[in-house]
């Protein structure tokens, strides 16, 4: 089974689609920043990397909607990422729920299980290394982010990924 996460931004930040071959193991065949355009232009860009894709989880937190309305006809589901530590749950409208903690703890368990990896000749596996080094737990608070000056666009697309893995 092919899934991918799709991290959306528009301006600051870049846009990310993570996509995963999922078996017994979980490996990142692509790690990808798309360049900041209009997203209808970012969904037109991504058309051909999402065929064969057979489950994909797309950010749903604020534009997420519209834009999740101009994706190819494939089976995808809006995630809200939440403040809350809250249980992920569905919400009424299909989307899921779920805290910026528990995306990461689906990335950081398939990693201690040794049931993530990425692939050697993945596009995009550098910058994916850099974001996840950079990715750290904020001291005194239970959040995690990227370090100061550094992105968390792959990281939070690979979170929706494996969420979309593990559904």
């Amino acid at each position: 089974m092919i899934v991918a996460g799709l991290d959306l931004a528009k301006r600051s930040d870049h846009s990310a689609l993570v996509i995963i071959k999922a078996g017994n193991m979980l490996t990142v065949t692509h790690a990808l920043r798309l360049p900041h355009r209009p997203y209808r232009e970012q969904i037109e860009a991504l058309r051909p990397a999402l065929l064969g894709v057979d489950r994909f989880a797309f950010d749903g937190t604020g534009v997420g909607d519209a834009v999740g309305e101009m994706l190819p006809n494939i089976s995808a589901t809006g995630v809200v990422t939440t403040s809350s530590n809250s249980k992920p749950r569905v919400s009424d409208d299909g989307r899921i729920m779920i805290s910026k903690q528990s995306l990461i703890g689906g990335i950081s368990s398939a990693l201690a299980c040794g049931q993530l990896r990425v692939a050697p000749n993945a596009p995009g596996r550098a910058d994916l290394a850099a974001e996840m080094a950079a990715f750290v737990a904020i001291p005194g608070s239970r959040k995690m982010d990227a370090s100061r000056g550094h992105h968390d666009d792959l990281v939070m697309a690979l979170g929706l990924a494996v969420l979309a893995a593990c559904s």
